[in-house]
């Protein structure tokens, strides 16, 4: 029982500290300083074509708030866990690639102060930027993250069901990410059973939230969320005997009765600041 506890405990921290990590990271596009202006329309997140992705950079982080289908055309809604949220990171790559090694198929991004370039590797001429001592603006893959809990670990088969993880399926926190032509998912996490977040607004443009909302509701607003108030609902993998879970468990503004189960929970959240998005906003 300690072990299962642990264990618990454990997912539910690693959890966190991996969307915490990631949505610091969200609008990261290199030395650049600017990248355009909010889109009419909110992005597509699985449109991969080079003009779908440049429209959708001034959009860092993007979410879906209790979904009870997939609103998305790349994710299965039976790998999604009903009632839970979906969040879109839009980022580039930490570590620089050289000129000489780009994939011709993948996204790159090349900024320099208000200058920008974004390109497939093929097109590894037009990456030109170059700095005032010398030598090119570093290179960057770029990749837009999707993250959300499915209802198993592992499928039994192409989506989720009563048979998956030998018969008891195990919650899980997993990521969808487009790679070498086509979306992959990973799973990150075993054990987190629901996630929700709340986004906050910089209206004013200093870098700070200014109020906190749950779907924001165009892409301008989009544009201006600089922080997530992120909530995680932690479960064992397996079953206490004799525990029967009564509480009601609060994610952000969600009160969420258990499921009068065998499994034991924990609540977990954070306050995260988009470090990019609001970093140029109080340049």
């Amino acid at each position: 029982e300690l072990d299962r506890t642990m264990q618990q405990v454990e997912n539910g921290r690693y959890a966190m500290q991996v969307l915490s990590s990631e949505v610091r990271l969200a609008g990261y596009y290199g030395e650049g300083s600017s990248v355009g202006s909010a889109p009419v329309v909110l992005p597509d997140p699985c449109l991969s074509d080079l003009a779908s992705l440049k429209v959708a950079l001034p959009v860092a982080i993007q979410g879906y708030s209790q979904v009870a289908a997939s609103p998305l055309s790349c994710l299965s809604s039976a790998n999604l866990q009903t009632g839970s949220d979906i969040l879109v990171i839009r980022r580039a790559q930490t570590e620089p690639v050289a000129l000489a090694s780009l994939d011709p198929a993948l996204p790159y991004i090349q900024t320099l102060g208000e200058e920008m370039v974004f390109d497939v590797g093929a097109n590894g001429a037009n990456f030109t930027l170059a700095k005032i001592a010398g030598g090119l603006a570093p290179i960057h893959p770029y990749t837009t993250q999707i993250y959300f809990v499915s209802p198993c670990s592992t499928p039994s088969g192409a989506a989720c069901s009563a048979r998956a993880d030998n018969g008891k399926p195990i919650p899980t926190l997993q990521r969808l990410e487009f790679i070498s032509g086509g979306w992959q998912i990973t799973a990150l996490v075993e054990g987190i059973e629901r996630m929700r977040v709340e986004y906050g607004l910089d209206n004013d443009k200093d870098g700070s939230p200014d109020s906190y909302v749950l779907a924001p509701a165009t892409a301008k607003d989009w544009a201006n969320v600089v922080s997530a108030n992120i909530g995680l609902l932690a479960r064992n993998t397996r079953e206490t005997a004799g525990h029967v879970d009564k509480k009601t468990y609060q994610l952000v503004t969600l009160n969420l009765p258990a499921p009068l189960d065998g499994y034991k929970r924990h609540a977990y959240s954070g306050v995260v600041r988009f470090m990019n998005v609001s970093g140029r906003r109080e340049l």
